[in-house]
């Protein structure tokens, strides 16, 4: 829940609360009312008529004077004098739940139905043209007795509550005070118009600013998206301080490991630098991909083939590197936002050499970090076996945060063959030793080869061709692996309208 959220959410506690209260004081008074004016037959069996009027003078008194303390408790609040509560139930429903959402600014349907009709109150969307750049804000606005609350939210600057807000004859003015990304005090006029909005914003030192913008909902509201790069600015994004420690899941992908049942995967991939989800996938789609691989991959004179640059040559393709396990294992090991770096297919015939223990890491100098930086996803399209030429993996390498030796590279006796049956796929660490074994056996070894990479690498291989179309048939998923939901190497990017998707992409990176 953001700030302006909450404190929508209170305001409706505080209404509920005030007409409860009012409820309250009148009930008591009618009760001692009723006391009051039954009192004389208690007193006696026959009382007079000067007794009688007594005590019903008495009672209304009493009644005068709880309802009075009602009626003064709502005007401090409220600002209005209702000499009787109302006895409508609806202000005693319970507020609805708030939608939360990190990827765009979204109305606060419960403020808008709350206060539809009441002069200026509702979300009003708004550019302020300032020093800083032309910064897209929503205004939450709630206006009673020609006062001003709400908040004011957009992607620079976290939910400032509107303080001291006042509003006549549609001219408002407020201020708003900003502690994060840095503290300052900023002043609004806003002169509002029918559905238009329009004055100055006052940063202070920093400068001033011009505001226009309209009512949500109205024809007045532009669709031009403001952000020059492309995509719509975000709401604030709270900034991560801290780095997910190497061995733990994030808070937000916990949920989904423990879906797919993947806890064990991680940790070994944790601890040995390797892990196997064995049938991970339908039959009915490893033969699509093994049959897409064999078709689209020429053979060499050995009977073996390498092709790279595989993504958009096929839609079954986009299906495996958004495969649901692969971009938690994906997400886990190299950090939410993680781009896709290369996506290959290779065929391996009888005969085959085996390749030498390396490091996917090869480009790094030693030592490695100690957050691993390169995921390799392998779908084993035949069965992996010894004989087969799997491949090889030296359990527990990954911790040495080194590349091997020449001598190490060599030794065909170190490791284990990354035994599992068609279907499955193996992951390895970027960090650890690896290669595979020579193919002794007919047939072939197909295998799909996806790797992920931490979002602020340099991916091996150029998408950007066909990027626009990918994304639009498979949407946000495909759009992060391709680098378009972060700000890094964006033509364009507007630091100060779309801060929160640099914020984002600070906390992805340290996951």
């Amino acid at each position: 829940m953001n700030y302006s959220e909450m404190v929508v959410r209170w305001e409706g506690i505080l209404d509920r609360s005030v007409l409860a209260f009012h409820h309250l004081c009148f009930i008591c008074g009618v009760l001692a009312f009723l006391w009051a004016a039954s009192l004389p037959f208690a007193v006696s069996a026959s009382p007079g008529l000067s007794e009688i009027v007594g005590g019903v003078l008495a009672g209304g008194v009493v009644l005068g004077l709880a309802d009075a303390f009602g009626v003064a408790f709502r005007y401090a609040i409220f600002g209005d004098i209702k000499l009787f509560p109302s006895w409508t139930l609806t202000a005693y429903l319970p507020v609805s739940e708030p939608v939360d959402s990190e990827t765009s600014i979204q109305p606060d349907e419960d403020l808008v139905q709350r206060t539809a009709g009441e002069g200026v109150s509702g979300l009003w969307d708004v550019e302020i043209d300032s020093s800083f750049g032309a910064m897209s804000v929503v205004f939450h606005l709630v206006e009673k007795g020609g006062k001003l609350t709400g908040s004011v939210e957009g992607s620079l600057f976290k939910p400032m509550q509107i303080e001291g807000g006042a509003i006549e004859d549609g001219l408002a003015q407020w201020k708003t005070t900003s502690t994060e990304p840095m503290a300052m005090t900023l002043g609004f006029v806003a002169r509002f118009t029918g559905d238009q909005v329009s004055g100055e914003a006052d940063f202070g030192e920093h400068g001033q600013g011009q505001i226009s913008g309209a009512r949500r909902g109205s024809k007045s509201v532009s669709s031009e998206n403001r952000a020059g790069s492309g995509f719509a600015p975000m709401a604030y994004v709270e900034r991560r301080r801290e780095t997910i420690p190497v061995a733990d899941v994030s808070p937000e992908l916990r949920p989904v490991v423990e879906e797919l049942g993947l806890e064990g995967n991680c940790r070994q991939l944790v601890e040995e630098g390797w892990t196997i989800i064995e049938n991970a996938v339908d039959p009915d789609f490893v033969s699509r991909l093994r049959r897409t691989l064999i078709e689209g991959l020429p053979l060499d004179a050995t009977g073996s083939a390498n092709a790279f640059m595989l993504l958009g040559k096929d839609p079954v393709y986009a299906e495996a590197v958004l495969n649901p396990k692969v971009l938690a294992m994906a997400e886990f090991s190299v950090g939410r936002g993680s781009l896709l770096g290369s996506l290959a297919g290779t065929i391996r015939s009888k005969g085959a050499a085996p390749l030498e223990l390396h490091s996917d890491q090869e480009l790094f100098p030693a030592p490695f970090p100690e957050h691993n930086m390169m995921l390799t996803a392998c779908w084993v399209l035949d069965d992996f076996t010894h004989e087969a030429g799997a491949t090889r993996v030296v359990p527990g390498s990954h911790r040495l945060l080194r590349h091997p030796m020449e001598a190490e590279a060599v030794d065909e006796s170190a490791g284990l063959a990354m035994e599992c049956s068609a279907g499955s796929i193996a992951f390895w660490d970027g960090r650890v030793w690896h290669g595979n074994t020579s193919r002794t056996i007919d047939g072939q070894r197909v295998a799909l080869h996806a790797s992920y990479y931490r979002l602020l690498m340099r991916p091996g291989e150029d998408y950007s061709d066909v990027a626009d179309d990918l994304i639009a048939t498979y949407g946000q998923p495909m759009s992060t692996l391709l680098g378009r939901e972060d700000f890094l190497y964006t033509k364009g990017y507007d630091y100060v309208n779309d801060y929160a998707r640099f914020t984002q992409t600070t906390n992805n990176s340290k996951s």
